[in-house]
């Protein structure tokens, strides 16, 4: 069977490319949409989801994804100052992507453990 070669990428498929990596690229942002689409809305519900996270790494993340439609942050003033985060619809659009990530971080763990 004869390997599919990829067609020659366009000088802006490369730009959508690291427009989309700057977006949801790095270490924390995608498992943050995650722990944002499971219903984790404060920030130490997030926080606590993601082991490893430190409180000023993940305020920076939230915030450069509000800055991208990605989630919005509403503030209740009534209670003492409350913060809570959601997934904005934009951002549901890249739900499929991620479930495709998942599912090849687990095949590729698969192979590189020899299974």
């Amino acid at each position: 069977m004869a390997k599919q070669k990829m067609a020659e990428p366009s000088q802006e498929d490369v730009k959508y490319l690291q427009d989309t990596l700057y977006v949801i690229g790095g270490k924390w942002k995608l498992p943050i949409l995650l722990s944002l689409a499971t219903g984790n809305t404060r920030f130490r519900q997030i926080q606590s989801s993601l082991p490893g996270i430190t409180s000023k790494t993940l305020s920076k993340e939230l915030k450069e994804l509000e800055l991208n439609y990605m989630v919005s942050r509403k503030v209740d003033f009534n209670t003492s100052v409350k913060a809570d985060y959601e997934v904005l619809t934009y951002c549901k659009s890249i739900d499929p992507v991620i479930k495709l990530i998942i599912k090849w971080g687990r095949q590729h763990r698969k192979v590189i453990a020899g299974k």
